[in-house]
């Protein structure tokens, strides 16, 4: 594929949404061209604050996520799993969503790599949370949780590991309903950063930890394996 033409799609991409959020950058190990990697990633939102209403969001999100290598240094993201939302209103009651449907998208590009040297990664995120409605006083609260995310890290090997990090343009929607009655709360920071690493293990495997900040505080982790 065109070298020209993949830098095209990643600005489309990265300028179509209006919403861009906090959530796993996915690292710097990349798949192969037409090759795998699959894992399992926890994700871990502690606080949100929101621009509207006193109080702040968080969830906790469990997935099985793969990325699939269309070029050498083009990859594809995806995952699904389960996720759950706490909204805790300040001067009112606190709304717990249990665990529901959860998934993601996104793509990352290989800007630059030197294997013993200096990594950097453009990345496009989208997650999006769909936890079980909650009945508290008589009402019915219907809630989703919607992330976006653009991401740019260098990276740099250490040892048997890349560590990494970089800036991002982080926001958050928390869209819900009271009795079908709509609402739609947005985040008030917007900047944060990524730091990170890839620690490589034995068969392929590999793990990766990463915390955000300061826009939220956030952290996950992931153990991965190249097919």
């Amino acid at each position: 594929m065109n070298r020209k033409f993949i830098l095209v799609i990643c600005a489309l991409l990265f300028l179509i949404p209006r919403n861009v959020v906090a959530i796993p950058a996915e690292g710097t190990v990349f798949p192969e061209k037409d090759q795998w990697i699959g894992g399992l990633q926890l994700n871990n939102i502690q606080r949100r604050d929101f621009n509207k209403v006193p109080g702040g969001g968080s969830t906790v999100q469990y997935f099985v996520r793969a990325s699939y290598g269309l070029t050498e240094c083009f990859s594809l993201d995806g995952k699904l799993g389960l996720g759950d939302i706490i909204f805790d209103r300040e001067n009112a009651s606190r709304l717990e969503y249990q665990t529901g449907f959860a998934g993601g998208y996104g793509f990352r590009y290989l800007i630059s790599d030197d294997p013993d040297g200096f990594t950097s990664v453009f990345g496009f995120q989208h997650i999006s949370i769909h936890p079980m409605d909650v009945l508290l006083n008589g009402s019915k609260y219907e809630a989703v949780w919607d992330e976006w995310q653009g991401t740019l890290l260098f990276g740099h090997v250490l040892g048997a590991s890349r560590v990494y990090a970089g800036p991002q343009y982080t926001t958050t929607q928390l869209k819900y309903k009271v009795d079908g009655n709509k609402q739609r709360l947005k985040v008030e920071d917007f900047w944060g950063a990524v730091l990170g690493a890839d620690i490589e293990l034995p068969q392929d495997f590999y793990l990766n930890l990463e915390v955000r900040f300061p826009a939220e505080q956030g952290f996950n982790i992931g153990i991965n394996r190249r097919f």
